[in-house]
């Protein structure tokens, strides 16, 4: 099963995939590309969990994605072969992206304290007071590439999920093992699951 629609994990209902490590031939992962159907349902789930999500508090967010990073650093050489295995780079290269998918969290709270907390705003006019507040928009989709499977998709969905947007993640058909321990992790670190939807295809 490669796909995690509506809080499950299922294979698609499309056509046929397979997952090739260039370097060899091995086959790293094989199931089916989710359907138009599947992807609705998958939308209209992070749609109905975004009513919820958007309401919890951003240090509760935070410690979330918090105990995802922690996850990424203890699995770090695994994830790293994986993303190995799956592009052809050379491991150094991927054991250095892991390394920026896990600084993306920190990097990602300084952002948003810096743009998005809750300001005061004197405007200049007496007794005039205003407050600047940013809100979440809803269900974010996530297009994921094969050259940088983790940190490219992670750097979209670690700010989205921190600001109180779900997120529908569809990975390159290249490289679909990758966004699934990705999903694992975020799962593992406590995120509600309709939080996050996969789609690969």
């Amino acid at each position: 099963t490669g796909c995690f629609i509506d809080g499950a994990w299922v294979d698609g209902a499309g056509e046929a995939m397979v997952d090739i490590d260039p370097t060899d031939g091995d086959v790293l992962w094989q199931g089916h590309a989710a359907t138009s159907a599947q992807v609705d349902q998958a939308v209209r789930a992070a749609a109905a969990a975004f009513a919820t999500w958007r309401h919890v508090p951003v240090e509760e967010r935070h410690a979330v994605l918090t105990r995802y990073a922690a996850l990424m650093q203890r699995d770090k050489a695994e994830l790293a072969e994986l993303i190995a295995r799956e592009t052809g780079k050379p491991l150094w290269e991927c054991t250095g992206e892991v390394g920026a998918m896990i600084g993306k969290i920190a990097v990602t709270k300084r952002a948003w304290e810096a743009r998005c907390s809750e300001r005061r705003i004197n405007p200049g006019v007496a007794d005039v007071v205003g407050v600047r507040r940013v809100k979440p928009h809803g269900p974010v989709v996530v297009f994921g590439p094969f050259n940088l499977p983790g940190h490219l998709p992670n750097g979209h969905m670690v700010p989205a999920l921190l600001a109180g947007n779900t997120v529908v993640l569809k990975p390159s058909e290249q490289t679909p093992a990758t966004a699934i321990a990705m999903v694992e992790r975020l799962l593992e670190a406590g995120l509600p699951t309709g939080c996050i939807q996969l789609v690969q295809g």
